[in-house]
């Protein structure tokens, strides 16, 4: 399910059934129903949808087993998507704004997530080595097209995210029981800080643009589905 609130504390409310994530946008809804991504009106401040859906693309991607549409729109309303089933390996791939390839980016890997830091200058991407079966995360940089990994541990290091002055990244890893949150100096001169364990999964979303709070979610407590929650952070 879909659950929209109000960032004062206010229960929220179920929206709409929905097997994906889901974004909003320009007054639209957009979420993914049978592969096909569908735009539907949306009013924010009623919390209610205003029009019906219609179809955008068709074919859109869906990472299996992890419930999430690969789709991003901006405030402005430019949409951003992936079509196609997947396959074992991908590119880092620029695009310019008619959607056209201008640059590439290292060779085919199996990579997921990925952040571009706020310069602009480097990426932090989730990449499994496929002999090792094991996810670390590499920092590119774009300027020198030279990349470096910032993460050793012998589990599994995933959803990286910068922090705004770019000098920290933040994570989720597998090195203690669960998938716990973690941050990194972005120079890799240490093995990593634990800020918050539990014993469930975390899986890192974002970093405020004031660097205060993390956005995360972990496995809901009736076991249907995955809660969404903010996590401040100290001043250190």
């Amino acid at each position: 399910s879909i659950w929209v609130g109000s960032l004062d504390g206010t229960v929220g409310m179920a929206l709409c059934q929905s097997a994906t994530n889901a974004c909003f946008a320009s007054g639209h809804f957009f979420n993914l129903r049978e592969r096909t991504l569908m735009a539907q009106p949306f009013d924010p401040k009623s919390a209610s949808f205003t029009g019906e859906p219609i179809p955008i693309a068709e074919e859109a991607f869906d990472a299996p087993g992890y419930n999430s549409m690969a789709v991003s729109v901006s405030t402005q309303g430019t949409l951003a998507y992936q079509t196609g089933e997947g396959a074992s390996g991908s590119r880092l791939l620029w695009f310019d704004r008619a959607g056209n390839v201008i640059d590439t980016l290292g060779d085919r890997a199996i990579y997921g997530n990925c952040s571009l830091s706020p310069d602009g200058k480097r990426l932090a991407v989730e990449e499994t080595d496929p002999i090792a079966k094991n996810t670390d995360i590499w920092i590119w940089d774009l300027v020198r097209t030279i990349r470096t990994r910032l993460t050793f541990s012998p589990t599994a290091d995933g959803y990286p995210s910068w922090s705004p002055d770019g000098s920290k990244v933040y994570f989720s890893s597998a090195r203690t029981i669960d998938d716990d949150l973690f941050f990194k100096s972005a120079t890799g001169a240490d093995t990593g800080r634990l800020i918050l364990e539990s014993p469930k999964s975390q899986w890192l979303m974002d970093v405020s643009l004031d660097g205060r709070r993390l956005a995360y979610i972990e496995p809901g407590q009736t076991g249907a589905g995955d809660d969404l929650w903010i996590l401040p952070l100290g001043a250190d």
